[in-house]
């Protein structure tokens, strides 16, 4: 019943069920379009475990320099980067003396043999990472992502968005076959 006490009428119902509908698909478009910024959301590695071991200004510095992104956490005492800058910036710190081998950093060595030890890990990081399994690849965390995030924009597509379509286009549950 309205407020003056009559039935709601038919274009009533409709409208509601209208705004409703518009409601529900930008709910999931705002679901879906999260999932694939969340997908797309590159890879943070710590550079630095523990800035108190460098010359943290220094090291923000070069990062700063060479244009490579970077999060700091001064609770947990680290740098961030982007998985996919670790070399680069480990580069350019080797470039500047600083060599970062987990466990042990070495600070003011001379750029050189900086660079030369810094190569040689680079090379036996990538004969290590052709021997990984598929699912530690680093290709692979980023396809995983995306899967998941389509198996719920369909599942959000089945089970939301057709079902109030369907009550849209047929009400009062008419449909097609029921009309033959």
């Amino acid at each position: 019943m309205d407020k003056d006490g009559s039935k709601p009428t038919e274009l009533d119902t409709t409208i509601v069920k209208q705004i409703t509908l518009i409601l529900a698909i930008v709910i999931c478009l705002a679901i879906a379009i999260f999932i694939i910024l969340w997908a797309q959301e590159p890879e943070q590695r710590p550079l630095i475990s523990n800035i108190e071991l460098v010359d943290a200004v220094k090291v923000v510095d070069v990062l700063e320099y060479k244009n490579i992104h970077y999060q700091t956490n001064l609770q947990a005492k680290m740098i961030f980067i982007n998985s996919q800058d670790m070399d680069k910036a480990r580069l350019a710190l080797a470039r500047v003396g600083i060599v970062i081998n987990y466990p042990e950093i070495q600070q003011n060595i001379t750029p050189e043999s900086a660079c030369a030890l810094l190569a040689d890990k680079m090379e036996e990081a990538k004969i290590n990472a052709r021997q990984l399994p598929v699912y530690r690849q680093p290709w692979f965390e980023k396809i995983t992502r995306l899967l998941v995030g389509m198996v719920i924009i369909i599942v959000l597509i089945i089970a939301v968005v057709r079902p109030m379509l369907r009550e849209l286009i047929y009400p009062n549950g008419m449909d097609k076959e029921d009309d033959v």
